[in-house]
């Protein structure tokens, strides 16, 4: 009794879900545009893409200078002072002065750019072509996913025309069992 419950339990509603009827009518561009968004490594493949362009980028940073800034400062609060003797400068009594700066303030630029890298030209066309290579091979991914997408579209027609076919087969071999009763 209890597996005829629990039997029952499941099949009702999978029973529910097989009768829903609703259908989704596409036309054969919106299939491909479904399908195409639809694709992960198609958006995989746009990382791709994002990863040729980097590779560019820094082949073409090579050319921009680094630039660097430095800055120090110094103070000093206990400068020692020196010994003056009198008549030194005009002085009429001898002294203590401090000489020297409190503070020392040094600035540095450095600039450093490549001016000649025999290769740098070549590494920047091989970024080049293989940015579109890349390209290429997303669009052949995307034709690819296109054509796939299609000939589901168009198998999806060819069922739905053959069962149509099977129907009104059947309902007219209906009809001739129905004469060949008569007669």
């Amino acid at each position: 009794m209890q597996k005829i419950f629990l039997a029952a339990l499941i099949s009702f509603p999978l029973a529910g879900f097989a009768q829903q009827g609703k259908q989704l009518r596409l036309s054969l561009q919106q299939a491909l545009d479904t399908g195409l968004q639809n694709r992960y490594d198609i958006r995989a493949a746009g990382y791709n893409i994002a990863l040729a362009e980097n590779a560019l980028g820094k082949s073409k940073k090579i050319w921009i200078p680094d630039v660097n800034a430095s800055g120090n400062i110094r103070y000093n609060t206990q400068l020692q002072a020196t010994y003056i003797p009198k008549g030194f400068i005009g002085l009429t009594e001898p002294d203590l002065l401090a000489f020297g700066a409190k503070n020392e303030t040094v600035f540095g630029l450095d600039l450093t750019e490549t001016i000649y890298k025999p290769g740098l030209h070549t590494d920047i066309k091989i970024a080049e072509n293989e940015l579109a290579l890349q390209r290429e091979k997303d669009k052949a991914a995307a034709i690819g996913v296109k054509d796939q997408s299609a000939a589901s579209y168009f198998n999806v027609l060819l069922k739905t025309l053959q069962y149509r076919i099977d129907g009104e087969d059947e309902s007219s071999y209906g009809q001739y069992f129905e004469l060949s009763e008569g007669r």
